[in-house]
């Protein structure tokens, strides 16, 4: 058995099951508000207590007597959760003390039949301890005392959790938990002992280098951004094949950044499906400035962004901010039109669609645009398979031979002007860097560079390679400073301005 464990944690509005959720990943996912209904999807993070790994699901406040879709949309997906889980910590609420939607949530475990614990949270008083003995009208054996918001109480149901796993997942909670213990931490270790790694090996011969590498992690973190209502939780639920995430046309269903792992032809991708992003005149709640928050979040954490675009409306200004926000973050980029089938002749007018797609946006003209339509999942199989292209390329360390070549093709193609009278000239070029790819080109004077020069690089460079959907920073430093992969021996074209 060798999978992770499921936890999922359920209970009834305002008890506190974002901030326990909050709590056992460590970091700050779930938005947490006194107003029913914040969690509308269910999310997933990884729990990471000391000693343990376990998959972790955070659901909706249940409200068995509220008709509203959007409550009976929360009852749905709970109960996909509770079927997911193999234990369910359903919380209650110490202070206020036992309530009939306590009852109802009791039922609905029992009927499912999974293990289950009670966490009585908000016990950081006596009085509020004192309280605990009615919950044991709910029939349960046990009621757990915490206090999610200070971390009272959490570590012995992690214990009680755990004790209610099969042995094999207990295991595999712990083994995951040792493996990841002895990686290195932090991204500033990580990069320490990559370096430390290529400092081993062997460098190349002058004149030659590294051939092509690609180095995707084996786990892609896919950002499914976009405007409000343009279709993003429909067409993670099309790649899925089930029903996910809550639907709605009313713009602003999806408030948190949904995380859904799917695997693919031995692949794995977790889909974060993210809240509508409107523009900050239009965000004026509370609830809705932290959901713009969790997505600008998600996109930083993302490898790969898919822009979802609404193919009847067009490309709006909006638009065209997010894509901004993808390049800025040196993020690889898939441009999906979704709701192509209501555009009239759509077979015939994808071309002329997609240039002007790209027109409006040049500066992310380097993406792969995809036509789609969640509703007829028609197209979105595609888009797994066009994220994995821009993947490819977005990870991809080109060799330095190579590298020096195609920049000596490009200047014998356009020479560079002269600046102040002098010739500017490049000496050589490497790869220092992937996600995005980042050239760095020794040259003689980098203030003599004009953008536009800057510009046909970078299209030379992507017709000689590709580094499709991913920006390409190139970068000109002055020959002599540390151009960052100083163990490489590069052969230094000679300066035709210098005599001797």
């Amino acid at each position: 058995m060798s999978r992770l464990p499921v936890v999922a944690i359920v209970g009834r509005p305002n008890v506190g099951k974002s901030t326990l959720f909050n709590r056992l990943a460590r970091r700050r996912i779930a938005i947490v508000d006194d107003e029913p209904g914040v969690t509308r999807d269910r999310l997933y993070a990884m729990a990471r207590p000391p000693g343990y790994r376990f998959h972790l699901i955070d659901t909706g406040g249940l409200d068995p007597d509220n008709a509203h879709e959007f409550f009976v949309g929360i009852r749905e997906q709970a109960t996909v959760a509770i079927e997911e889980a193999d234990v369910v910590i359903h919380v209650v609420d110490s202070r206020a003390g036992l309530h009939p939607d306590d009852r109802f949530v009791a039922e609905l475990l029992r009927k499912h039949g999974k293990p289950a614990v009670t966490a009585a949270n908000k016990s950081d008083a006596k009085d509020h301890v004192d309280l605990l003995p009615e919950f044991y009208e709910l029939g349960v054996a046990d009621v757990m005392p915490v206090s999610a918001a200070h971390g009272l109480g959490v570590s012995d149901l992690v214990d009680k959790v755990l004790s209610l796993l099969p042995t094999e997942l207990r295991a595999e909670a712990e083994q995951r938990a040792a493996d990841e213990d002895a990686q290195p931490r932090g991204r500033a270790a990580r990069r320490a002992a990559a370096e430390a790694a290529e400092a081993e090996a062997p460098p190349p011969e002058e004149g030659e280098g590294r051939g092509d590498e690609v180095h995707a992690p084996p786990e892609l973190r896919v950002a499914i951004v976009g405007r409000p209502n343009a279709g993003k939780s429909s067409l993670v639920n099309a790649i899925l094949g089930e029903p996910r995430l809550m639907v709605s046309e009313i713009a602003g269903t999806t408030r948190d950044a949904v995380d859904t792992l799917v695997e693919r032809d031995g692949k794995r991708y977790v889909l974060i499906d993210t809240a509508g992003l409107r523009r900050k005149r239009s965000v004026a709640r509370k609830v809705e400035k932290f959901s713009v928050v969790a997505a600008l979040h998600a996109l930083e954490d993302a490898h790969v962004v898919c822009l979802v675009l609404d193919g009847y409306e067009g490309v709006t200004e909006q638009d065209e901010k997010i894509a901004e926000m993808a390049f800025n973050a040196g993020k690889a980029l898939v441009i999906v039109v979704n709701k192509w089938d209501l555009v009239e002749d759509a077979v015939r007018r994808r071309e002329e669609y997609a240039k002007r797609v790209l027109d409006e946006m040049g500066f992310v003209a380097y993406a792969p645009v995809v036509f789609a339509s969640a509703l007829h999942k028609q197209g979105t199989q595609k888009v797994l398979s066009t994220v994995d292209t821009v993947a490819q390329h977005h990870f991809r360390r080109v060799g330095t031979a190579r590298i020096n070549k195609a920049f000596e093709r490009a200047e014998e193609g356009h020479h560079l002007p002269s600046f102040k009278g002098r010739r500017v000239s490049l000496y050589y070029a490497t790869q220092v860097a992937i996600a995005p790819p980042t050239i760095v080109v020794a040259c003689n004077m980098p203030e003599g560079i004009h953008p536009s020069y800057r510009r046909y690089l970078q299209n030379a460079m992507r017709e000689q390679f590709g580094f499709v959907g991913t920006p390409l920073k190139i970068i000109f430093r002055r020959r002599g400073k540390d151009i960052g992969r100083s163990g490489h021996t590069h052969r230094k074209r000679r300066d035709p301005t210098q005599h001797g």
